[in-house]
């Protein structure tokens, strides 16, 4: 293994080489009976999923090790009205984890967050990935909505990370344990929310 370089996505790195990276890096997830929704798109799918946002790549030579990308977007939910930083897109191969390659994809994450002047942070997760629901409130996130995934058969979670201000965590609680019910109820009595 070479020095492992992290930087903004060059040309010559695909959003199929992206896309391959991050099967790769969740297979053994994906094994275990987790939904891990980037990997069944596209490499165009991914391109707009990104859209006008960033991807970052860690290298090993001109192979893509990790990858990790946030895009600023509109939010109108409970817990933000205005433009949000969200983080998707997030892997590193099995072998090349617990080298410190993820923390240099998020701090360019982060980077670019702060450029940009966002005071919030949002991402996504399936609701069984235990190892996700154990780890992000660890890096202040919140649970903010329970949902149903859009066209597949998983509930995800959404997660919230304020850099100024924040709602209590009996009001994220509440919320969160709301949109819960609300889903669970929808999954179960489909045919009258239809």
């Amino acid at each position: 293994m070479n020095e492992i370089i992290v930087m903004e996505r060059p040309d010559y790195v695909s959003w199929e080489d992206i896309r391959q990276t991050l099967a790769d890096a969740h297979k053994n997830n994906i094994n275990h009976g987790l939904v891990v929704r980037s990997t069944t798109l596209s490499g165009d799918q991914l391109r707009e999923q990104v859209a006008d946002g960033k991807c970052f790549v860690a290298l090993d030579d001109d192979k893509v090790v990790g990858v990790a990308a946030v895009r600023i977007k509109p939010c109108n939910q409970w817990f933000f009205h205005g433009e949000v930083a969200h983080f998707l897109l997030g892997a590193t191969l099995p072998n090349y984890q617990g080298k410190g390659i993820y923390s240099r994809l998020q701090e360019c994450r982060y980077a670019y967050v702060k450029e940009k002047g966002v005071h919030i942070i949002t991402t996504n997760t399936a609701a069984n990935n235990e190892r996700m629901v154990k780890m992000l409130p660890k890096h202040g996130f919140e649970q903010v909505v329970y949902f149903h995934g859009h066209g597949a058969d998983h509930n995800s979670i959404s997660w919230a990370k304020w850099l100024v201000g924040k709602p209590s965590k009996l009001t994220c609680r509440y919320h969160f344990i709301i949109s819960k019910v609300v889903t669970l109820l929808r999954i179960k009595y489909k045919s009258i929310f239809k």
